[in-house]
C-alpha cells in the first residue's frame, strides 16, 4: 500500500491535526493516548505521586531547532553516562553520533507521534528545581526513582494503560531514557505512517546541521535509531526523541 504524503507528515511531526490539548497550555497528545495518561496519572496519584508531563508532541521545526543548536554547540550535549562534552571539539560524524544518543533525528522522534511523552513526578520536584530529565534523576536514588521504580512494576504487570518504555537497554543505540513513555495501541497506528524516502526529502528540504554526515551513514541510522523501534510492542506494553 502506498502511503499519502499526509500520512507521513503526520509521523514526522509536520501536522498535528490529529492531536488535542491537554490542558489550555498544555502540552499536544493524541487522544486516544491521553485517555490512557489520565486512568495512569489517577492509579499514580492513588500511589501518591503527581505524574506530571515534561514534553508531549513535538513538531518537526521544534526537533530541527534541537538538532541544530547541539551541532553547534548552542545546547549541551550529552556523553552516554550523562555528563556534558564539549560538542565542537568532536569532528562531523563523532557530533552527529553524540546527539543521537539521546536526541533523534528531526522526522523520526517518537514525540512526532502525540503517543508519547517524557513524566516526572511534581511532588518530588524541589522549589526552584528545573527538572533535566537525565539519568541522575530517574536513577534509584534519583529524585524521580521511586516514580520509576513504580513505574517499572505497572508496565511489567501489562496494568500501565497501554503505556511502556520504547527507549531500554538491548534495543537500538539510543541511550535508556526511563523518563519517556510511550502508549503502544497510538504509537503503532502512527509509526506504521512513516516513510523514509519522504524523511529523507524534508531534510534536503530544511537546513539541517551534519546533513552530509546524516547521508553517509543513512542506513545504520534508521537501522539502529528509527526502525529498530517501530516494531510491535511486548505483551506486557509496548521510536526523542
Amino acid at each position: 500500500m502506498t502511503l499519502k504524503l499526509e500520512d507521513a507528515q503526520v509521523a514526522c511531526g509536520l501536522n498535528p491535526s490529529h492531536l488535542i490539548s491537554t490542558t489550555p497550555s498544555g502540552p499536544l497528545l493524541h487522544e486516544a493516548a491521553f485517555a490512557a495518561w489520565l486512568f495512569l496519572q489517577e492509579r499514580a496519584g492513588s500511589e501518591g505521586f503527581a505524574l506530571k508531563i515534561e514534553s508531549g508532541w513535538r513538531s518537526f521545526d521544534k526537533q530541527l531547532s534541537i538538532w541544530n543548536r547541539k551541532a553547534c554547540g548552542e545546547l549541551p550535549l550529552l556523553d552516554p553516562t550523562g555528563k556534558k562534552i564539549d560538542a565542537l571539539q568532536l569532528n562531523p560524524t563523532e557530533r552527529m553520533w553524540a546527539i543521537l544518543h539521546w536526541s533523534a533525528l528531526p522526522g523520526t522522534s517518537r514525540h512526532h507521534f502525540g503517543s508519547d511523552l517524557d513524566v516526572s513526578d511534581a511532588k518530588a520536584i524541589p522549589p526552584g528545581y528545573e527538572v533535566q530529565l537525565t539519568p541522575q534523576e530517574v536513577a534509584p536514588n534519583g529524585i524521580f526513582g521511586h516514580l520509576h521504580s513504580w513505574l517499572d512494576q505497572v508496565i511489567a504487570e501489562g496494568n500501565s494503560f497501554g503505556f511502556f518504555r520504547p527507549f531500554v537497554t538491548g534495543k537500538g543505540s539510543i541511550q535508556p531514557e526511563r523518563w519517556h513513555l510511550s502508549h503502544a495501541p497510538t504509537a503503532r497506528t502512527i509509526e506504521r505512517k512513516f516513510d523514509p524516502q519522504i524523511l529523507r526529502a524534508l531534510l534536503c528540504e530544511h537546513k539541517i546541521e551534519l546533513l552530509d554526515e546524516i547521508f553517509k551513514h543513512w542506513n545504520v541510522i534508521l537501522a539502529q535509531y528509527c526502525f529498530a523501534y517501530y516494531q510491535d510492542p511486548p505483551s506486557t506494553g509496548i521510536i526523542d526523541v
